[in-house]
């Protein structure tokens, strides 16, 4: 299969043919990276697919277009710490030995039991 790659150019033998001849068959697929049913022939040098920074720019662009479009929702702010309302809340008035909630230890009830 190498020995037919390098005597015939692609543009002489396709790597179906160089299959099919190796194979003995005409039904050969090819799947893979870069490979179509379309014929087109890529390779890893001429690669056309973008970049993750390409792909957070689309993604973003699509965002604030969806948006504006009022297709969806605009995000909704992320609750730091302040607006949790823990500063609001009053801690002093529950003692150490007071139930939290309606809690109430009910294992000391059985301390007597052997």
């Amino acid at each position: 299969m190498m020995q037919l790659r390098r005597d015939n150019p692609p543009e002489k033998l396709t790597d179906k043919q160089i299959l099919e001849n190796v194979l003995g068959r005409q039904s050969v697929r090819l799947f893979g990276w870069g490979r179509s049913p379309s014929g087109s022939k890529r390779s890893k040098n001429d690669s056309n697919l973008p970049t993750y920074s390409e792909l957070v720019g689309t993604v973003e662009m699509m965002r604030k277009l969806l948006i504006e479009k009022n297709i969806i929702p605009p995000m909704p702010q992320v609750a730091s710490d302040h607006c949790s309302g823990a500063h609001n809340r009053d801690s002093s008035s529950i003692g150490r030995d007071q139930p939290i909630d309606g809690y109430v230890d009910s294992t000391s009830e059985f301390d007597d039991v052997e």
